[in-house]
């Protein structure tokens, strides 16, 4: 019992013990947000990434400068 109280009473003990503590509730917590996400994303069916960037829009674009010089077709262009 006294060499658990000599354990319990070291502040560097202590300061590691609660450190390590707080890296796993961090990771944890991460861990638990990235899979939420995803199985949100899932369920919605929708995903994460940037496959959007290869898909048209759905929608016309006002005519712009940008437009001319990427040469913009309606429908066709990404």
């Amino acid at each position: 019992m006294n060499r658990l109280n000599h354990i319990l009473n070291d502040s560097q003990f202590r300061g590691i013990f609660f450190q390590l503590l707080m890296c796993a509730g961090l990771l944890l917590s991460g861990y638990w947000l990235f899979e939420n996400t995803l199985t949100n994303l899932a369920n919605q069916g929708k995903s994460l990434g940037f496959d959007f960037l290869t898909t048209t829009s759905g929608f016309q674009i006002i005519p712009t400068l940008g437009t001319w010089v990427f040469d913009y077709e309606v429908g066709k262009s990404t």
